[in-house]
């Protein structure tokens, strides 16, 4: 469309009357600033990049809203200063956008909720290992404690180690509150959960019991737990952090 100083519509191509409903005659009876916001009629501050002429300029049709790509060029037109509205109709690209991103805030979503419900499912399998499968290996350590047997006991529990090792690391990851624990210690830590003694612990680990003392005391200090503080056990069994790697934790 052209526009003249005051804002009166000087000339529009058959595209601008097509798009605003009107005949040329209405089309001239109308002011431009009645269809355009003021921005869009004015040249002022515009670049000598192109880009920087382009403006998007919400308009309403009909009261149907739509959205206009304008680009506003200062002529010259036998004397009269006019302006040359040169405008798209980029109304369906902008709804796309809108729902694009709406889908994909959707799929954001969905896929936070999958990683939610999965890490929680392996949480439940990490505890479900430690409190029904583990014992029953501890017992059958015991029972074949010196008979060839018991390699078959040390091999269930390896190869457990090694299946969920993964599993471990991921949940690792996903708890950022989790205390940075040496996998010694993670070890240490996991039979303190279930229960297990000093000794025991020193037994089942095959080291001394000053090392077990050194290593619950290193877990006591990244638990921030103090002398005079609540038990290790009943530490551990409160941190949830820890049920990721209680078992196997990764090298």
């Amino acid at each position: 469309v052209l526009v003249d100083e005051t804002g009166e519509y000087l000339d529009a191509n058959p595209a601008a009357l097509e798009f605003f409903g009107r005949s040329r005659d209405e089309m001239l009876a109308t002011r431009a600033d009645t269809d355009f916001p003021p921005e869009a009629l004015s040249v002022e501050g515009s670049g000598e990049d192109a880009a920087d002429r382009h403006r998007e300029i919400a308009v309403e049709v009909g009261g149907v809203p739509k959205t206009l790509l304008v680009e506003s060029i200062a002529c010259v037109l036998e004397g009269r200063d006019v302006v040359l509205v040169l405008a798209t109709d980029i109304t369906g690209r902008v709804l796309l956008e809108a729902q694009l991103e709406d889908r994909n805030t959707a799929l954001r979503v969905l896929l936070e909720q999958l990683e939610e419900e999965r890490v929680a499912m392996e949480r439940r399998i990490m505890a479900n290992v430690n409190t029904l499968v583990l014992p029953t290996v501890d017992r059958l350590e015991r029972q074949l404690k010196g008979r060839p047997e018991a390699t078959h006991a040390q091999a269930i529990r390896e190869n457990l180690g090694e299946i969920l090792r993964p599993v471990a690391q991921r949940l690792v990851n996903a708890s950022s509150d989790a205390p940075r624990l040496t996998r010694r210690e993670l070890e240490v830590a996991n039979l303190v959960k279930l229960g297990k003694t000093t000794d025991e612990i020193a037994e089942a680990l095959c080291l001394s019991r000053s090392a077990i003392q050194f290593h619950r005391g290193n877990i006591r200090r990244k638990l921030g737990l103090k002398a005079g503080d609540e038990r290790l056990s009943t530490a551990l069994l409160g941190d949830t952090s820890l049920d990721a790697t209680a078992v196997w934790p990764t090298p």
